[in-house]
């Protein structure tokens, strides 16, 4: 299976946009797990900061339970912490908590530091092409 149909098996069908950067782990010629990479500038109480914007998050059910999101991720957060300053996401609190992404004011918007900064205060604007 190719990444479009990994992403059709976990999206019920859907064709989603291929991200900015692609992470995926592949077993032979099948893609088993996929993290696509949006890069995107929010602002925080008017302050714009780099984000690493996740997304099309998943892995082929046989291959679940194994770590392979968690190496994924790790390799993700480390390269993107050369131009982001955080990484966002939307998902599911707990299960995103154990890789340090905190919730936000923004109703499922979880985000994780990439390097030291002090996060704004303030509203989050994270406009149109999210």
């Amino acid at each position: 299976m190719n990444r479009d149909g990994l992403i059709a098996a976990c999206f019920s069908g859907k064709t989603l946009p291929i991200g900015d950067v692609v992470y995926r782990t592949t077993i032979g010629n099948a893609c088993v797990a996929n993290v696509d990479v949006f890069f995107r500038v929010i602002k925080v109480g008017g302050v714009p900061i780099k984000v690493a914007a996740v997304a099309n998050v998943c892995t082929d059910e046989a291959y679940r339970r194994l770590g392979l999101m968690s190496a994924l991720f790790g390799l993700m957060h480390r390269d993107m912490a050369r131009s982001c300053e955080c990484a966002a996401l939307f998902g599911v609190q707990p299960l995103y908590r154990e890789l340090g992404y905190q919730p936000t004011s923004v109703h499922e918007l979880l985000v994780r530091p990439l390097r030291e900064f002090p996060w704004p205060a303030g509203e989050i604007e994270y406009g149109v092409k999210w």
